[in-house]
């Protein structure tokens, strides 16, 4: 049985799968396989516990996790100690990157001022989540704070996560510091590019979401603007 438990809850396309990847190579971690698709868990009706079978300290990437309402609360009810890492990156590049997926994907064909700024499509039927939340899953204080009211939160940074500066994460979920090495970036996809104009009006719009964070989480995201 493990001797504890995290889940990576998001945020979708800030390194998650990267930083899954990276931790399952650490000697005293255990990932849920595969990342890709993600596992879902407690999506599952398999009682939670019963998908580890190690003494190492286990730990799923499930980015829908953040999105859904519910979660906390059923989480809570499971994991009642649960820890929680959510990876943050800066809101735009999020956002493009989100849009970057999309297009590759075949699921956006709309010209970047209408995707962002424009009416949201409805969720196609066979996926998990939205393919065309730009936007709004860039709102991170709105996903987070139900999980921080329940659990220990710890926020990775995605320049962290990439640069490998994982020092402080290992101290939250009790394993020993350890050197790993880089490996090939994960699910990624060519870069949208951007007009100008749009990128402007991106940082603008996300300005208020990125003084939430600084303020409630006590970050200096100045390298965000």
């Amino acid at each position: 049985m493990a001797r504890t438990n995290f889940i990576i809850i998001g945020a979708q396309r800030a390194a998650t799968t990267y930083l899954a990847a990276i931790l399952d190579r650490h000697p005293e971690i255990e990932m849920a396989k595969p990342f890709l698709p993600e596992p879902k868990y407690l999506l599952q009706k398999v009682e939670y516990s019963s998908h580890f079978k190690t003494n190492k300290v286990c730990g799923e990437k499930t980015t829908s996790y953040m999105y859904d309402d519910k979660i906390p609360a059923k989480l809570k009810k499971i994991m009642s100690n649960c820890k929680i890492v959510v990876v943050l990156r800066n809101p735009v590049e999020r956002a493009i990157s989100h849009y970057s997926m999309s297009c590759f994907h075949k699921l956006e064909i709309r010209n970047p001022q209408s995707a962002f700024f424009g009416e949201v499509p409805k969720t196609p039927l066979n996926v998990s989540m939205s393919p065309y939340a730009y936007l709004e899953y860039s709102q991170y204080m709105k996903y987070i704070r139900p999980f921080m009211n329940l659990f220990p939160v710890k926020i990775a940074l995605y320049e962290e996560v990439i640069d490998l500066k994982l020092d402080e994460l290992f101290a939250f979920l009790n394993v020993e510091k350890c050197e790993i090495k880089p490996m090939k970036k994960i699910h990624s996809y060519p870069k949208q590019s951007m007009p100008l104009e749009i990128l402007d009006k991106l940082q603008r719009y996300f300005e208020p979401s990125i003084q939430q964070v600084e303020e409630e989480i006590n970050l200096c995201l100045d390298h965000w603007r």
